[in-house]
């Protein structure tokens, strides 16, 4: 996994949006965000910011455990890997909010961060017809695995999908984040960069975190980077 990192005093001189283009995020109805049940809390509520994965899951792909198809699903998988160039049959079977390993060094585990004294972070998903369950295992990642102190939002920038899904579908599943989650959608394609930058614009966050679209964020891992901001020291994360 790749993660690009840019500090929001570095965004002086990206140029403002086309007129018209703007968040397509309002306040949503009350009676559709009571869904908080549905998603995994953030898994650290305390200022530490190193904590333990949940280990007591069980189903395909737990704890990062390979997934095996046989049969149509197999044939399936293999045809996925043609048209998305990954198993999204395989994918689909595995739980949204599935556990992970903490593959972090024991230096790592062990470090403390204050996060009262953390900037907040965006977190900018650019996706382009990604496949379903890919895209929204990667938010809710984000969302299970970071302090709430620590994420200021998660924006996902839309660079002009075709697939009818990611539409209102997508609108209406993240409504169960309560306002965590954001989407901006793109007018035309603009290409992986030109997105960034727009996401980089409208990212509220004093630290911006870019991830792809089919990844998963574990543990730990923005206290780290948000720690090196506040030390003043470079970042690079290549």
């Amino acid at each position: 996994m790749i993660c690009f990192i840019l500090i929001r005093d570095w965004l002086t001189t990206i140029e403002e949006l086309p007129p018209g283009e703007g968040r397509t995020w309002e306040p949503q109805n009350k009676s559709l965000l009571n869904k908080k049940k549905e998603i995994g809390k953030s898994l650290n509520k305390k200022v530490v910011a190193a904590v333990l994965p949940v280990k007591n899951k069980n189903g395909p792909g737990e704890m990062g455990a390979a997934v095996f198809l046989t049969g149509k699903e197999a044939v399936q998988g293999t045809a996925d890997m043609k048209k998305w160039f990954m198993n999204v049959a395989a994918s689909d079977k595995i739980s949204l909010d599935r556990s992970l390993p903490d593959v972090r060094i024991k230096e790592c585990k062990t470090k403390i961060y204050d996060l009262n004294k953390l900037p907040k972070t965006s977190v900018v998903i650019i996706f382009t017809d990604e496949a379903w369950s890919p895209l929204l295992r990667t938010v809710h990642s984000v969302i299970n695995r970071t302090p709430d102190k620590l994420l200021e939002e998660v924006l996902l920038v839309d660079d002009f999908s075709q697939r009818d899904d990611l539409h209102q579908n997508l609108d209406n599943y993240i409504k169960r984040f309560n306002g965590k989650v954001h989407i901006y959608r793109l007018k035309e394609r603009n290409g992986l960069i030109r997105a960034k930058l727009n996401g980089a614009k409208l990212a509220r966050g004093e630290v911006v975190v870019f991830l792809d679209s089919h990844c998963e964020a574990n543990i730990g891992c923005l206290g780290v980077q948000s720690h090196l901001y506040t030390s003043k020291q470079p970042l690079y994360v290549q």
